[in-house]
């Protein structure tokens, strides 16, 4: 079933000129409802990024289903996740890699660079909350309290075992 969302101008962008894109946008979800002149909204945050393609790799949205099954503390909740297709239904995929390959030789540096490119594939994912930047808080004791919580809900151990 097709969601729709509603995003502002992206807030959040990747300057990298290689790696994973990552844009991140505040957005509304039009949810179905009973009245199409009055819909019903949920506002959210979506992430879209070009994910790594390699076997073993898991994807992010994967790792917060897990996370939210072993109830670790303070996570967003996954509202959606998945990799972006393209209208012919097949999945977007990055093709830079398809221009560096070993044998372009008239590429200046092609081995060394395709040695370090990777497989990438379109992927977004939504979460239910919006937070603000740390400077926005009105006190210092809103900004702790709110960093002890991301603190205690992503601690290194707890993360390191569910990515397992």
């Amino acid at each position: 079933v097709p969601r729709i969302f509603f995003t502002t101008r992206s807030h959040l962008d990747s300057e990298a000129v290689t790696g994973r894109g990552t844009s991140g946008y505040y957005a509304v979800e039009i949810l179905p409802g009973d009245d199409p002149k009055k819909p019903r909204t949920r506002v959210c945050y979506l992430k879209d990024s070009w994910r790594i393609s390699i076997q073993g790799i898991r994807k992010e949205g994967d790792l917060y289903r897990t996370m939210e099954e072993n109830e670790v503390p303070n996570l967003a909740g996954l509202l959606c996740a998945g990799d972006v297709l393209n209208p012919d239904g097949g999945l977007q995929e990055a093709r830079s890699i398809n221009f560096v390959a070993p044998d372009r030789n008239w590429v200046c540096g092609a081995q060394h660079i395709a040695e370090k490119m990777r497989p990438h594939i379109h992927y977004r994912l939504v979460l239910d909350t919006v937070a603000k930047p740390i400077s926005k808080h009105s006190s210092m004791r809103e900004a702790w309290s709110a960093m002890m919580d991301a603190l205690e809900g992503e601690s290194l151990p707890d993360m390191i075992s569910l990515a397992r």
